[in-house]
């Protein structure tokens, strides 16, 4: 849908400035933010630096577990087998919820 309609608001210079700041760090454009803000959306920041590498590591980790699973697997360790891939599945649930938020 094309944005073509207009709407004037009045702020103090530090609402102003804080809103900047906010939407700057949401990743978002302020008027992107000022919308969102108001049809109550859930902003998500994109992330930072530090959580994007411990999913790389965490992804690493998934595989290497997987790998050993498999390994296990073919050596009929059922016991053992299950353990890793209970592991991994929790590795599996904690990368979702550092990708999605969920």
């Amino acid at each position: 849908m094309s944005k073509t309609q207009i709407i004037k608001i009045r702020v103090s210079i530090l609402d102003k400035e804080l809103i900047k700041i906010n939407a700057k760090s949401s990743g978002l454009s302020v008027s992107q933010f000022m919308i969102d803000c108001a049809l109550h959306r859930v902003i998500i920041p994109p992330p930072s630096e530090e959580r994007i590498s411990a999913y790389t590591e965490l992804t690493k980790f998934h595989k290497n577990f997987t790998y050993i699973s498999n390994l296990i697997k073919n050596r009929n360790m059922h016991e053992v087998r299950l353990e890793v891939s209970k592991v991994s599945n929790e590795i599996i649930n904690h990368l979702e919820f550092i990708k999605n938020g969920k």
